[in-house]
């Protein structure tokens, strides 16, 4: 949809959030540098740890090496990191650097010939691939995240062309991946699809298996206890912006650890509560989920079209889920179709920079960004819904 067609004060906040967007993509630049000189923790070094572990015949979910977090995926996947621990640490790490920009600018390239966009807006979905703080950090940090929006977009481009068993089977590799996208199995009763259904839920228990019959039934259960004890940990971390940690974090006084521009200056520094009583934060996460899913049943529930059901699970998803880690944003990227939502992705670009400002602020107001952004797709999303689907309807019949 063009800027000049939107109604007159939806077009000023575009342009405003253009604003936003080309000042966040010039301090996005520094942020590249980090690239040449990683921090000291990041998680690529899980990734290797776990491979060089299964090696040596170690647990993988155990610390293996100075600075290393946890392993924190399923047991099969960590096969797929054991090639690359027979690597040295420095040569490893640049290799899954290649593997990462490769994966980047796969599925961006998927995305522009997947959606009919312009020439104009998708040079624009090219730029914000590159600029969105998420993305920089997800290369610097060695993280797993480019690899999941291929998954993401590949299985929509199979749905949208009637292949929903192998979109099935992606979305369930995607599950095995990360728990946290379990949610995105919704498409497939959205759209009453049992072949999508009886594939993820296939695909996923096949990996259960193979994992446990690779590594056994402890490394399982290893891994059960280690995605506890992190969802305790992280329930109301700052880079966490789900309802559940946002809201949580008004109720609660927390110490939290944060850095400026890299994790090695990284210092606690407390947050303190601003509402009580403290179990009233529950019922206000059960409340507002309610809430969220009511309102998405009654306004959606006759969306056929695939982008626009993903376009409105994908943030429901991150909103409900109790991790959702702000690197996760990057998943909107593929409703490249409805480009001003983009825009108000601004809210995420700059939590990213502002999210320091607890320095001077000890308030949860100024941890909250990412999931006020997240709420602003849902709503808009749902809001013009049937204006792009009616679009899409008639660019596939010409």
């Amino acid at each position: 949809m063009k800027v000049s067609a939107m109604p007159r004060p939806i077009a000023y906040w575009v342009y405003l959030l253009y604003g936003a967007l080309i000042l966040v993509g010039l301090v996005s630049l520094v942020r590249y540098l980090p690239l040449f000189f990683p921090p000291a923790q990041y998680d690529f070094r899980a990734y290797y740890a776990a491979g060089y572990a299964v090696i040596h015949q170690l647990s993988i979910y155990e610390k293996h090496l100075d600075y290393q977090p946890v392993f924190l995926y399923m047991p099969i996947t960590v096969l797929f990191f054991v090639p690359l621990a027979w690597f040295p640490m420095a040569t490893a790490l640049w290799i899954w650097y290649a593997i990462n920009l490769i994966v980047w600018g796969s599925w961006v390239w998927l995305l522009i010939i997947h959606v009919p966009l312009t020439r104009r807006q998708q040079l624009l979905v090219i730029m914000t691939a590159v600029v969105l703080p998420a993305s920089v950090d997800i290369i610097s940090l060695g993280q797993i995240t480019h690899l999941i929006m291929l998954g993401i977009v590949a299985s929509l481009v199979l749905l949208r062309r009637g292949a929903s068993g192998w979109a099935g089977v992606i979305i369930g590799v995607l599950i095995i991946i990360k728990v946290q996208l379990l949610l995105l199995a919704l498409l497939f009763l959205w759209r009453k699809d049992v072949h999508g259904a009886f594939a993820t839920a296939a695909t996923v228990g096949m990996g259960i298996i193979l994992g446990v019959w690779a590594l056994g039934w402890a490394t399982l259960g290893e891994w059960v206890n280690a995605i506890q004890n992190k969802a305790v940990v992280s329930a109301i971390f700052p880079v966490n912006q789900s309802l559940s940690a946002s809201i949580t974090r008004f109720f609660v006084p927390q110490q939290v650890q944060t850095a400026v521009l890299s994790i090695d200056n990284a210092q606690q520094i407390p947050v303190y509560a601003m509402l009580t009583p403290a179990w009233l934060a529950q019922w206000l996460v059960v409340s507002s989920i309610i809430c969220i899913g009511w309102y998405t049943y009654q306004r959606a529930r006759t969306i056929t079209d695939v982008d626009m059901q993903a376009a409105i699970v994908l943030p429901l998803m991150l909103l409900v889920t109790p991790l959702s880690w702000d690197s996760y944003m990057v998943y909107f990227r593929h409703t490249g179709d409805v480009i001003w939502l983009i825009l108000i992705v601004g809210c995420m670009l700059v939590h990213r920079f502002w999210r320091v400002l607890v320095w001077q602020s000890h308030s949860p107001l100024v941890l909250i960004w990412g999931c006020v952004a997240m709420l602003c797709c849902w709503w808009a999303i749902i809001r013009i819904s049937d204006q792009v689907s009616q679009k899409r309807a008639e660019y596939d019949t010409n």
